[in-house]
């Protein structure tokens, strides 16, 4: 396999545990997904953005999750050390709401592989109730 096609790999399996970390709560496996000083922008959505690891730990804490689907994942840029990436996302909500949108982020190599730097999440209307 290429190094290319490695790395594509890796990719694709760290925007897929994204969800399952999410989803199992798993806070402390947020080292394997996200840089320390990861950014997630959250403006689309009215919010300030989360601005490290600890910042969307705190956030999320407590937090009843939700199935999180990631789709459609074209890597738009990868260089050696640094991707961008555009992908779709799904959400079940326990209410049985859904919410489907977009993720622009920016993905890093570290010494531990993989992670996300800066994610933008960026919601399609309309909200589709369950």
């Amino acid at each position: 396999m290429s190094n290319e096609t490695a790395d594509r790999q890796a990719i694709y399996e760290l925007l897929a545990n994204y969800g399952h970390i999410l989803d199992d709560v798993a806070h402390h496996r947020y080292p394997e997904i996200f840089t320390e000083d990861m950014v997630f922008d959250l403006s689309a959505y009215g919010h300030a953005n989360l601005n490290s690891r600890a910042e969307i730990a705190a956030a999320f804490q407590g937090r009843n999750m939700y199935g999180h689907l990631t789709t459609n994942i074209v890597v738009e840029e990868l260089s050696l050390d640094s991707a961008r990436v555009h992908s779709k996302y799904i959400t079940f909500a326990n209410d049985g709401s859904i919410q489907t949108g977009d993720y622009f982020d920016v993905i890093v190599r570290t010494d531990a592989g993989w992670r996300l730097k800066v994610r933008k999440a960026v919601p399609r209307n309309p909200r589709v109730e369950g």
